[in-house]
């Protein structure tokens, strides 16, 4: 309750939340949407229950472990979730800022320790940056679907198709951007939950966060 307000846990016309987690015994991916069902306490928890540093979190018969072990930067649920706002005003904009936990630069490593924790940085990386492309293509694509919807007639046959209405209702993002991208990243052992790291941490995310807004000038 110090980190997380019930209150507004469950309110999604004014927060949408949506937090993932990795059923241990399927494999498979599990969203958790405050728009869709009311999420408790055990569901965040459940959302980094990261392993073997942190134990599996039980919801019913289920049990979870950190999400990012199946997605760290889960971007679609955001996307998905952006689509949905507002779809038919076309002035609304829409934007994903997500934060890249982990370093995708280093220094080559030197030890079996700097090894490990290269390999560990690399697995749970976002990859958001090896996504750029696609993601760019998805921008003309919706681009291109708005455009042709302008151009058919309103009787077109075509407008009744499947795979017509499925494309239009997608949505474009205007920005994206990725806070620590460049920069140092979360530093030590991805491993080490103790305060001093969460605290080191909290001002490597901050050194990040500015140095992004300085570039972009935001």
């Amino acid at each position: 309750a110090d980190f997380v307000d019930p209150e507004k846990l469950n309110h999604p016309e004014k927060t949408r939340l949506i937090v993932t987690a990795v059923n241990v015994k399927t494999g498979l991916l599990s969203r958790f949407d405050n728009s869709k069902m009311e999420l408790t306490f055990d569901h965040i928890i459940a959302s980094g229950s990261f392993p073997v540093t942190f134990p599996m979190t039980q919801i019913g018969e289920d049990f979870f472990w950190d999400g990012g072990v199946f997605m760290n930067m889960p971007v679609g649920e955001a996307v998905n979730a952006l689509e949905q706002i507002e779809a038919d005003n076309p002035d609304v904009e829409r934007e994903v800022i997500a934060i890249e936990l982990h370093r995708m630069q280093a220094d080559l490593p030197a030890t079996l320790p700097e090894a490990a924790e290269r390999f560990y940085n690399l697995i749970f990386s976002g990859k958001f940056a090896l996504d750029r492309k696609l993601y760019d293509r998805y921008g003309a694509f919706v681009d291109l679907i708005g455009e042709i919807d302008r151009t058919i007639p309103a009787d077109s046959p075509i407008r009744n198709h499947r795979g017509y209405k499925m494309m239009t209702r997608h949505r474009k993002i205007d920005r994206a951007m990725v806070i620590g991208e460049e920069g140092r990243g979360a530093t030590g052992s991805g491993g080490d939950f103790s305060r001093n790291a969460l605290n080191r941490r909290i001002e490597d995310g901050y050194s990040d966060a500015m140095a992004f807004f300085k570039k972009n000038r935001l």
